[in-house]
């Protein structure tokens, strides 16, 4: 087995800074994230579709978090084994593959909620395209079947480059026009398609809510409700954006690009513009407990219990607020579903 250290990669501040902060988020976002699994596992009441749906974009984002290579690439990278093991490495965890399957789980995921939240606020009269606990189970499936599916030709493109020993992806900068096909594809499908069903989902809430005033019109104390769901669905929306968006023109620049790839691999502002949007994806992947999770009334009290070891029975108060056993929520109790 040849193992070599090439030369053509230097270390440094920028990349050791890059390294701690990977680091922090790392842990942070795996604490939080299992947070949410326990909290889920531990309270009855709250084993309903939407919170089954919650551990499943936990459970993504633990291993997109779990397997970034990035806090240590920059040193790695001219001492990965070549052949089928050097392959094998970067294809399960020094790559990326991993790490695009579960980020598509994520986005899938969030289109799935922002669909049973359109269904459960704009249109509660249809049951029959209402979530189960049973029928949830077969959602949850379906986003990991189609993100492996898309996530195929990754795992089989990527491989080690023996001239740099580094791992080279399809989303990798070096992406030429023989790749671009498929980085449009992933964009397509991960991105975008997202994207469209996410923001028109939650811009018909939000007209419902403030615009047409159908959705959950009731006694006035309610409003400080309305107004906390909405700025958890214009963050949702926003980050959405702010996170995936520009990595993916980034990505499709890249990909189109006449520009040598090995030049514009050389570039610094490149290659600061790679990692910079690179580390905003894991960043999301730690602030989803914050956005769907920390902001709601039973997960804060399941959090309190978890830490103060307490009884993690459910108080009648917290039931008026609690999910059905069937992802339904009773109307007047609408805004602290969840």
């Amino acid at each position: 087995m040849n193992v070599s250290r090439r030369e053509t990669h230097d270390i440094n501040r920028f990349d050791i800074v890059l390294a701690i902060l990977y680091a922090v988020v790392i842990l942070v976002g795996i604490f939080g994230n299992a947070m949410v699994i326990a909290v889920v596992w531990k309270t009855r009441t709250m084993h309903t579709a939407t919170n089954y749906l919650l551990v499943n974009l936990a459970a993504s984002d633990i291993l997109v978090l779990l397997w970034c290579p990035h806090t240590y690439n920059f040193a790695i990278v001219g001492s990965i084994p070549e052949g089928e093991l050097g392959d094998n490495l970067c294809r399960f965890f020094i790559g990326d593959p991993v790490d695009t399957l579960c980020i598509g789980v994520t986005l899938f995921t969030l289109s799935v909620l922002a669909v049973e939240r359109y269904q459960a606020l704009v249109t509660p009269m249809r049951t029959k395209y209402t979530l189960t606990k049973t029928s949830v189970v077969y959602a949850i499936a379906i986003t990991w079947i189609l993100s492996l599916a898309i996530s195929i030709p990754d795992f089989v493109l990527t491989h080690v480059d023996t001239s740099e020993g580094r791992c080279l992806s399809p989303l990798s900068v070096e992406a030429n026009t023989s790749k671009a096909k498929y980085i449009a594809v992933l964009i397509t499908f991960f991105i975008l398609l997202p994207l469209l069903v996410i923001t028109f989902c939650y811009c018909q809430i939000l007209r419902g809510m403030f615009i047409k005033k159908t959705i959950c019109a009731g006694p006035a104390n309610l409003n400080s409700e309305k107004k906390k769901l909405a700025t958890l669905i214009i963050a949702v929306t926003v980050a959405f954006y702010i996170v995936f968006l520009p990595f993916g023109i980034f990505m499709l620049h890249a990909a189109f690009s006449r520009q040598d790839p090995r030049e514009g691999r050389e570039s610094i502002g490149f290659q600061i513009a790679f990692k910079f949007l690179t580390f905003l994806i894991v960043v999301n992947s730690s602030l989803n407990p914050i956005l769907y999770a920390f902001q709601s009334e039973n997960y804060r009290k399941g959090f309190k219990n978890l830490f103060c070891l307490r009884s993690n029975s459910v108080s009648p108060y917290e039931n008026n607020f609690a999910l059905g056993e069937q992802g339904q929520i009773p109307r007047i109790h609408l805004w602290r579903a969840v």
